[in-house]
């Protein structure tokens, strides 16, 4: 069982309050065993290893598809990404869910709903809704 956050650097992903002290409480924290933290903490590092001499020369994308992406999979976090339709709007990259199935039952949610826009306004819906969303 983890008993400090004092390791951490919070970039302001989350409060430091919701870190500090609602994380801690919560049933998933107790849950996981030292050695659980300790084995994944490895694969980690591993990964990180492979990839440390290569990364600073990747794009985004390339460091997601390379590090980003299979650490979450290492540390059993199911996740969507999240794709924007404007580059200028600041939006989150991932979508975290409970399980793959909530994940999944999300993506397909999002894909049930663009389609129905198209079918029902046509082609030029999806740039209607990209026009409301730049402008927030």
């Amino acid at each position: 069982m983890q008993t400090s956050l004092t390791y951490r650097t919070n970039r302001d992903l989350f409060s430091n309050h919701y870190l500090d002290e609602h994380l801690p409480e919560t049933e998933a924290w107790d849950e996981v065993s030292d050695a659980e933290l300790e084995a994944a903490r490895e694969e980690i590092l591993e990964l990180w290893e492979r990839e440390k001499g290569t990364a600073p020369d990747r794009n985004e994308a390339q460091l997601e598809a390379n590090f980003i992406r299979p650490m979450f999979r290492e540390l059993g976090i199911p996740f969507e990404v999240e794709e924007s339709t404007s580059r200028t709007q600041r939006r989150p990259d991932y979508g975290f869910f409970e399980s793959d199935g909530a994940a999944r039952h999300a993506f397909d949610e999002a894909i049930r709903v663009l389609s129905e826009g198209f079918m029902q306004h046509g082609p030029n819906s999806i740039n209607e809704v990209t026009r409301y969303d730049e402008k927030g």
